[in-house]
């Protein structure tokens, strides 16, 4: 997955070795600001669209969604996206350009909106 998380260490083959620049700790934070914006996006367009698994899979996967926020905030991505479809990632940055219009009109949310219009700009690239 895109994370990286060598969840397990007893394997000798895997070395601690990171495959892109790690994020610093502001990078890091907006990163998962990002992540949350996102989770909130799929599971408004599961339920509305209602989704099987609340659109896990047609939304996309693991994959999907860290290339969405790796290049939102990094402008590219080393990660490909697997199976988001057209069709789907459209529906997706619909509703992330709804999440920024409605955000940007209240006080002291202006970077989550710029967050939210980042990441529908990186669902349409």
């Amino acid at each position: 997955c895109g994370w990286h998380s060598n969840h397990n260490p007893d394997v000798p083959w895997i070395k601690p070795v990171s495959t892109t620049t790690i994020y610093d700790k502001a990078t890091s934070l907006k990163a998962i600001r990002m992540s949350g914006l996102l989770a909130c996006t799929f599971n408004s367009i599961g339920t509305r669209m209602g989704l099987p698994f609340g659109g896990y899979g047609v939304l996309g996967v693991c994959n999907d969604t860290a290339a969405l926020v790796d290049f939102a905030v990094r402008g590219s991505t080393n990660m490909y996206p697997l199976i988001s479809t057209g069709r789907f990632l459209m529906h997706t940055a619909a509703c992330l350009v709804e999440t920024h219009e409605i955000l940007s009109k209240h006080e002291g949310m202006q970077q989550v909106a710029h967050d939210a219009r980042r990441l529908a700009s990186a669902a349409c690239f």
